[in-house]
């Protein structure tokens, strides 16, 4: 990159330093037109000017800072990205709300590209678990297969975490695939949250938080999430060791080697783990996530079963599945019957 066209970079933001310029360049070198890659740019800039930092300096509450403002300028100007912090306002509309989703799909596409490259750039790689916690129904733009991971190299992951005796990472990506729940669902859940119905099968019972509540409800709500078989099992051995009685009901289900609840970073940092030593393209827990709300309205679950199922707030933005779901219909293997053994 010559020392002119670096400059009118910097000129977005203050904060792209020589090795983000570097890093983009490489990432952006995929990009067939230089409007994507100017995009890109955009997006990146007013979440840096926002921040007031580099994108590897970010923390999780500067992204949750930036998402909850109301007042997030749209990209269509390069002033526009290179604005100071917006300062707060009525809710955003509906041009601002998608333009919020867009960036957000660029954040973890770049994330997850400086996560696979951090060696090259002297880097921790953390950046996809940054935005992973971010949980909507409307967060993605379009899905498709060649984005999300394969079933073979699901199995791949599975079997690994099984042959390194990681029942805990095998039962998290077990409940995103099988569960379609976010990381920071699965981070959350204790062993009170499961149960037992009159028939004897296992449920689920996640606390709705305040946003996802109707308006002038009150009080404790929860959505109950039906637990396949399979996933069941998986839970029952995770948690046959550990000891009964009532204190223990509120241990966190998901536990590392020291017997602490696994966080949003720990757990992706452990499914990379995994994903590297099967020397595939890392995948994220969210990514499973998509995939098995594909496989719920594949196998004939309705917009409206998976949303309640799922926790999303509407249905607006149920159409990104399709293609999937498309996709799934031309496949040979029936994977709306898929079964995890562990």
């Amino acid at each position: 990159m010559d020392k002119k066209n670096e400059e009118s970079l910097q000129s977005l933001s203050p904060y792209f330093s020589p090795l983000f310029l570097s890093a983009f360049s490489a990432y952006s070198s995929r990009f067939k037109k230089e409007r994507t890659r100017r995009e890109y740019l955009y997006a990146i800039a007013s979440l840096c000017n926002s921040a007031g930092c580099s994108f590897f300096e970010l923390r999780p509450e500067h992204i949750l800072e930036y998402f909850q403002s109301s007042d997030l300028k749209s990209q269509g100007s390069a002033n526009d990205a290179a604005s100071s912090k917006p300062a707060e306002s009525s809710a955003p509309s509906p041009a601002k709300e998608t333009s919020l989703h867009y960036n957000l799909r660029v954040y973890r596409a770049f994330a997850r590209f400086l996560d696979e490259h951090a060696e090259q750039y002297g880097l921790m790689p953390v950046y996809t678990g940054l935005f992973s916690s971010l949980s909507s129904s409307s967060e993605e733009m379009e899905f498709s297969m060649e984005s999300l991971p394969s079933f073979e190299e699901i199995n791949g992951v599975l079997g690994w975490l099984r042959e390194t005796n990681d029942l805990t990472t095998f039962t998290a990506v077990t409940l995103a695939l099988r569960c379609a729940l976010t990381v920071q669902e699965l981070v959350s859940l204790r062993r009170s949250m499961f149960f037992l119905d009159a028939h004897g099968r296992t449920g689920l019972r996640l606390p709705v938080s305040d946003s996802r509540k109707s308006s002038g409800s009150s009080g404790a709500r929860s959505r109950i999430v039906k637990v396949p078989e399979d996933a069941a099992e998986i839970i029952r051995l995770l948690t046959a060791g550990r000891p009964a009685g009532e204190e223990n009901r509120e241990q966190s289900l998901l536990l590392n080697k020291y017997g602490r609840p696994l966080t949003v970073r720990s757990l992706q940092m452990r499914l990379r783990e995994a994903c590297l030593a099967c020397k595939i393209p890392a995948f994220t827990m969210n990514d499973l996530r998509t995939l098995g709300i594909a496989m719920m309205l594949r196998g004939g679950a309705s917009v409206s079963q998976a949303a309640a199922y799922t926790g999303a707030r509407n249905t607006d933005w149920f159409f990104r599945y399709n293609r999937i779901v498309t996709e799934l219909d031309d496949s040979a293997a029936d994977y709306s019957h898929l079964r995890i053994v562990p």
